[in-house]
């Protein structure tokens, strides 16, 4: 958030709890950051935390905050996968 950079990758795990980011340009760790999720029209919004770094790999980012109605977005999207499996 403070340096204002911008890092687009793709989701390979998600949870109430934060998501998994495959980029091959993660944050550093214990960055703070706003994650924006996309999905068809929908969209979620969140403040986290990169607590895993996997150089060329991707990041963990753990959530701190997800706001209403962001929060019942999320919970349906992780819905959805669980009963995907």
């Amino acid at each position: 958030m403070e340096s204002g950079t911008r890092i687009t990758g793709v989701t390979s795990d998600i949870s109430m709890g934060g998501i998994f980011v495959c980029t091959s340009k993660p944050m550093a760790l214990n960055s703070r950051t706003r994650v924006t999720l996309t999905r068809k029209d929908q969209r979620v919004e969140a403040l986290g935390i990169v607590r895993i770094v996997k150089p060329r790999i991707g990041m963990g980012v753990e959530f701190i905050d997800v706001e209403a109605p962001y929060d019942a977005v999320l919970a349906r999207w992780v819905e959805l996968l669980r009963k995907s499996r």
